[in-house]
Order: C-alpha cells, then structure tokens, then sequence
C-alpha cells in the first residue's frame, strides 16, 4: 500500500485558504429585493445576530482539530484530529459528555467528515490508500467498516449531502487535472459533472450550490459563486480586491451563506491564513463580519440545528468552536451584533 504523502494534505489545507488562485474585484452589488438569480422575492432577509461562540474541543497543544461537521439535530459534532498521531483522524463529541469517540483508525488522513440529514450514516474523504477518495461508514454510532463510495482512478473530496439526503456533492480532479464540482447520486451510483470549482455546498431545500471559485485573471483570491442544477446558470455572489472569500456554507433556511476571510500574511514568504468568519445574503448585499478576533477562524458549517461550527486557532491550538447566530426581526441593512470573549470548553 502506498504511504500517504503529507505534502498532498498540506496542499489540501492551502486550498481551502484561497491560495494559488486568480484574483476578484470588488463586492457584488447590493441586491436585496432580488432572489439570487434576479428573480423578485416579496421581502429582505432579516439580519444576523452573533450570540457568543463557545469552545466545544480542546485538542491540547499536541494536535489540531479541523472541519467539524455538526450531527443534525444538535447532539454533537465530528471532526478531524490530530489530538493523538500525526495523521488526522475522525472523532465525535457528543453534546453533555465530557469525552469523545474515535471513529476511524489505521493509516492516513480522515478529513472533510458530512454527516446525513437523518444523523444515521457519514461520508469523509481519506488518503488511506495512497490518495483521496470518498468513503462511506452507514451506523455513525457504531462505526464499523468504511465503504469505498468513488473511484481509485481521480482524487476525491469535500463531500456535501443535498437536503434529503439523496446525492452528494463533492471535488474531484484526475492527476495534474483542475479542481471539479461533481455530483453522486446515491440511488443508482450515477455521477454528473457540474465544473470547475472548490468546496461546492449544497442548498438545503432547492437544486443548487455555492462554491468556491477563481475568475482565472488578475490576483490570486477565489470568490464565491452561486450555480442553478436545473438552469445552468451561474452567479458570483461576492469577490473582494485584497483578500480571499472560502469555504461557503448555507444556514437550515437557504437564505444566508456563511464563509471565512482569507488575507495577506503578515511576513514575507509566509502562507495566506484564515481571518474572519462573514455572513451575506444568497441575494447578494454588503456582507455582515461576524467574528473579529485576533486569531483566525476557518471552515465553518452552518449546522441544521441553528450553530455555526467552525476551527478557530488560539494561543495553544487549534480547536472546534460553535458560535449561534440567529434571525432578528428586519431593521435594515445587514447588521449584527458581535459576541465576545471564549468561554470555557464544553469538555475534552
């Protein structure tokens, strides 16, 4: 069996901060009394508001804990670790318990966990044979032994389950080839190309999904673009000048889209790193900034029971944190108001 290399993981995490593509230009105009293909809608959405964040793992100076994918009904949350060997491997915390689960064992990386609509199955995608590809473990709880669910000809990852839990979407390319958006219909196994793009995200009620993508000019930042399934259309959602907008991820309504920052390092030569976490319309608008600490927050997922669950690096690690922004009655243009401070873990 061919060892994973740790170059491609790396490459990977670098992916997911927006480096190495071409540039954006400004943010999508305001355009709040429009659906997000132009389509009139009878209201603006209401603004987000920030209620505190909460530090739900501590993975100890030693290792890291990265993609958090939350269980739908609010009982717990997988997500990638490095707490107890060098490569990254799945673990579950669940609500009100003090520990947590390993889930998956044996060589390579484990990474970019989704959980199904109906909390029973997981799908993640693993170099445990040499590159990455998609796997499948049908009892969450029980584990059990995971399941080959795309080919060993192309790498695979970032899965996505659409809202019933029927396909999935998720990156592909062959070797030396793009970046793709393909989707997996798990009904009959059929597969469809959708295009070039990164950390695709289904919408949770209609035939869509929001990716992440360079505009193949210009500087090196992605944006974020919204492609209609069933039309074949495409829109860019929100691209800024002089930093990355990744990583975008719909709330249980389909109305928001909550992303992270990428911006410029601070010395030379050193890597793009992970900002803020933001929130925008799926119609498009100013985008709101939710989080602004000094540190940098990534990959979030915007859970179906209401939290944001994000990585978010502090003065000993790299941890899971949930923040939980919720609708209030529309007073305006997008605003929120801004927890703060850390409170302490919910448990190890």
């Amino acid at each position: 069996m061919e060892r994973p290399d740790p170059r491609a993981l790396a490459r990977l995490l670098l992916l997911a901060l927006g480096v190495g593509a071409a540039g954006c230009a400004g943010p999508a105009q305001d355009s709040e009394l429009l659906g997000p293909f132009g389509a009139a809608v009878n209201a603006p959405p209401a603004p987000v508001e920030s209620i505190g964040i909460t530090r739900i793992t501590t993975g100890g100076a030693a290792g890291e804990d990265l993609f958090p994918a939350p269980l739908p009904h609010g009982d717990g949350v997988v997500f990638s670790s490095s707490r107890h060997t060098r490569e990254l491997k799945l673990f579950l915390k669940e609500a009100g318990t003090p520990g947590v689960l390993r889930l998956t064992s044996g060589p390579g990386n484990d990474i970019h966990a989704v959980v199904a609509p109906d909390g029973g199955s997981l799908i993640f995608a693993s170099d445990r044979d040499g590159a990455f590809r998609l796997y499948r473990i049908t009892d969450l709880r029980r584990g059990g032994v995971a399941v080959p669910l795309t080919s060993a000809a192309y790498e695979a990852i970032h899965p996505c389950f659409d809202g019933r839990g029927e396909r999935v979407c998720y990156m592909r390319r062959s070797p030396h080839g793009p970046w793709e958006v393909w989707v997996h219909d798990l009904r009959d196994g059929s597969d469809r190309w959708i295009g070039e793009g990164l950390f695709p995200e289904f919408h949770p009620h209609e035939d869509r999904i929001v990716v992440q993508r360079a505009r193949q000019r210009d500087a090196r930042w992605y944006s974020l673009h919204l492609l209609d399934l069933e039309r074949g259309l495409e829109r860019e959602l929100i691209a800024w000048e002089n930093q990355g907008a990744v990583n975008p991820s719909y709330d249980p309504t389909g109305r928001w889209i909550i992303f992270n920052s990428v911006r410029e390092p601070e010395s030379a030569g050193a890597a793009p790193h992970g900002d803020d976490l933001w929130c925008i319309t799926e119609a498009g608008g100013r985008p709101t900034r939710l989080t602004r600490t000094p540190g940098a927050e990534w990959n979030p997922v915007w859970g179906r029971d209401g939290h944001v669950y994000f990585s978010a690096r502090t003065s000993r690690s790299t941890e899971i944190h949930r923040m939980s922004p919720r609708l209030s009655p529309f007073a305006g243009p997008n605003t929120v108001t801004l927890g703060t401070g850390l409170p302490g873990p919910e448990g190890r």
